[in-house]
């Protein structure tokens, strides 16, 4: 019974982060990501989303030989979860998947998250004015622990991987309770709640 409601706690929180950041128009800011992460029995599963500048420097379809490898280079550095999230070792937890996606808004949608700023404010220097082209990624990890209990923090090291990611938001939900907050480079420990 403790498992279907953690698990049905789980479904919630999921449904209540995505909620809160559709609600946020999916707010668009360079050098802020997001993420949320569950802990069910011994399944971790952590979702990493952002602006695609935060992951590439750049928002546009990858035109250039060189912007096709910087795109290449971060899916690559995106794969490598055991160096963005620094488990203990105590914990024993696998990489058991890993799911990678780019959204891009086209500019038609651009008012889906215009706060209200003159359109020459809201211009991004990485793309042309009137360009509003918005790619925003979104990674997915499931470890499979054999010591959940030892997995006391999770130390995040995306702002060592890509340092255009200024801070990230979190919201982490394991079977004591939940908790959230904001990490930065100097802060990258998100701390695991203990029953």
């Amino acid at each position: 019974m403790h498992h279907l409601c953690l698990r049905l706690s789980a479904i919630s929180f999921c449904f209540l982060a995505a909620a809160a950041h559709a609600q946020d128009g999916a707010v668009h800011e360079h050098g802020a990501s997001h993420i949320d992460a569950v802990l069910d029995g011994s399944t971790l599963q952590v979702a990493l989303h952002g602006p695609g500048h935060n992951f590439v420097g750049f928002e546009h379809a990858a035109q250039t030989s060189e912007e096709k490898q910087q795109r290449l280079a971060a899916q690559a550095k995106l794969k490598a979860a055991d160096t963005l999230f620094v488990l203990p070792a105590q914990a024993a937890c696998t990489l058991a998947n890993v799911s990678l996606a780019a959204a891009t808004e086209n500019a038609g949608d651009h008012e889906a998250h215009n706060d209200g700023h003159a359109e020459s404010e809201h211009a991004h220097p990485e793309h042309p004015h009137g360009d509003h082209a918005h790619n925003d990624w979104r990674a997915d990890y499931t470890f499979q622990c054999g010591n959940p209990k030892a997995l006391k923090q999770i130390d995040v090291q995306v702002f060592t991987a890509f340092p255009q990611t200024e801070q990230i938001r979190f919201q982490l939900l394991a079977p004591a309770a939940q908790s959230g907050g904001t990490l930065d480079a100097a802060s990258t420990i998100m701390t695991v709640p203990q029953p």
